[in-house]
């Protein structure tokens, strides 16, 4: 009995190391795409506020 418990423990362990790996995976790459959309964001305000009209001075 101890036996079966050890090696379905064993088992949990890799299939939990294995879904962490993905896991780590999938947030590595939507940390890519979100610091790719910031930049894009950053570049997007910066053409905005070159619209801006200039403040005359009374």
């Amino acid at each position: 009995m101890f036996e079966d418990d050890f090696d379905r423990l064993l088992k949990e362990r890799n299939t939990k190391e294995a879904e962490a790996e993905q896991i780590r995976e999938i947030l590595n790459l939507q940390k890519e795409k979100l610091t790719k959309y910031l930049f894009e964001l950053t570049a997007i305000r910066a053409s905005l506020d070159s619209w801006k009209p200039s403040q005359r001075i009374r």
